[in-house]
């Protein structure tokens, strides 16, 4: 794999803008600026010159830095790369493209001969697809949905299939872990159902002793016999859920079941949570009994840990299932991707605020509703990556010439040849909404180009 990001002319074209931008930037205020590439179209020009505008910096931000007028600065760039052209070996970096300043932005044009040769470093690429810059491994957990949210796990659990499908790039194996809660009050209402006897004079109170003998079987002081019942007719009943089924049978993916973890859970909350409760008021510890909860202006409700009897509600499994999550991440290029509910992101931010900063790693919370448009429209189509590269490769390998001279087609070979940095940006950097609309952007380029 490259240790970074190769300064030559053929392969990426917004890396030569960024380097030959920042290069004019070093010697004008003696700075150094990593300014921002994002891809054009000639029809949103305005006052443009260039047959084509492929690309534009916008350079507020760095009017700003230097305290200049923002039309002063483009120009004074412009004017330098002109200069520049006339040198080397700078100018064998950036003598494929054209520039020029209009108000606060610096046009680029490619020219033809190096879009030809950059399409086929980019057939190249996606026949072999490798990041191009070191990142460390990535994990992923799965929590805080219930059984059922079918329609939000379904999304969640197309977004964890392409997590996995992420190994195309990594060449590594991610570990994905979903924690199933066949504890929670919904998973019990559903068992109380399958468990009741419908010959039963008084029905509610029937099930209410049921629900409550079922709910103590997911404590520590459990009857035994009958949590093996319980646990057996989990099986049948709550893993009978479709989207269960698909988690299951996930490759390179792992499910724990809540019940599981039970003992774990509570003593996680006898130590560490009424540790925390000395130091905090957001958990409020009864010492009469073992209810648990917590709390901070800004959360809608007290959020129950555990109840007076034991039982222990959902969101302690998240935290325990984070925590524990966190400390197999060795060292700090390692990152976790927590796919959650939008919902739960308020208490798991905080409690992460509670922690101390240095066994905080890199986490991103992410909530695949956000995404779920490109995530639908994606696996759609295209069943996994390794497809849609293949699809990609075959596009561009039948390009004609033609195409650089469309000023649509052209723009769906740039974004199919910057695929490769910014796919490297997004995973590095663990943007999964940016990453998702990448693969959306590459899909309907082909999917638009075969209609």
């Amino acid at each position: 794999m490259n240790k970074k990001v190769p300064i030559t002319r053929p392969i990426h074209p917004k890396f030569i803008i960024q380097h030959s931008i920042n290069s004019a930037v070093r010697d004008l205020y003696d700075i150094s600026w990593h300014p921002r590439v994002v891809r054009q179209k000639k029809s949103i020009s305005v006052g443009s010159h260039l047959a084509y505008l492929d690309y534009a910096v916008p350079c507020f931000e760095l009017g700003q830095q230097v305290d200049l007028p923002v039309a002063e600065i483009t120009s004074a760039i412009v004017d330098v790369l002109a200069a520049k052209l006339n040198l080397k070996p700078d100018s064998e970096y950036f003598n494929c493209l054209k520039f020029e300043a209009i108000g606060g932005y610096v046009n680029v044009a490619l020219e033809e001969s190096y879009i030809r040769t950059a399409t086929n470093n980019a057939v190249s690429w996606f026949g072999q697809p490798e990041l191009l810059t070191e990142t460390g491994s990535i994990d992923a957990l799965i929590i805080g949905y219930d059984i059922n949210d079918s329609a939000v796990l379904k999304t969640a659990y197309e977004a964890a299939k392409d997590f996995l499908d992420l190994k195309v790039f990594l060449h590594t194996e991610q570990k994905l872990t979903y924690i199933l809660p066949d504890t929670s009050q919904q998973a019990i209402t559903q068992l109380v159902e399958a468990m009741a006897s419908p010959d039963v004079s008084n029905s509610h109170k029937h099930k209410l002793e049921l629900y409550r003998k079922i709910r103590h079987s997911f404590t520590p002081d459990a009857d035994t016999d009958f949590a093996k019942q319980v646990q057996s007719l989990i099986q049948d009943t709550v893993l009978n859920n479709s989207v269960f089924k698909r988690l299951l049978q996930l490759k390179g993916g792992e499910v724990i079941q809540q019940s599981s973890l039970t003992s774990l859970v509570d003593s996680f909350l006898n130590t560490s949570f009424r540790e925390q409760a000395k130091q905090t008021d957001r958990i409020i510890f009864d010492e009469a009994n073992k209810a648990l909860y917590y709390t901070k202006p800004g959360l809608d409700n007290v959020v129950p840990l555990r109840s007076a009897e034991g039982y222990i509600y959902n969101a302690a499994y998240q935290l325990f299932s984070l925590q524990r999550a966190m400390t197999k991440l060795h060292d700090n290029n390692q990152k976790l991707l927590v796919i959650a509910p939008h919902t739960q992101h308020v208490l798991i931010k905080d409690w992460l605020e509670t922690l101390p900063p240095e066994s905080v790693p890199n986490i991103v919370l992410f909530d695949p509703q956000v995404s779920k448009a490109d995530i639908d429209e994606v696996n759609t189509v295209f069943p996994d990556l390794t497809t849609l590269f293949e699809h990609v490769s075959r596009r561009l390998q039948a390009t004609p010439d033609s195409d650089f001279q469309d000023a649509l087609l052209r723009q769906d070979v740039l974004l199919f040849i910057d695929f490769p940095m910014d796919v490297t940006s997004y995973i590095s950097d663990l943007q999964p909404p940016a990453l998702f609309d990448l693969f959306n952007q590459m899909m309907r380029a082909l999917v638009t180009e075969q209609a």
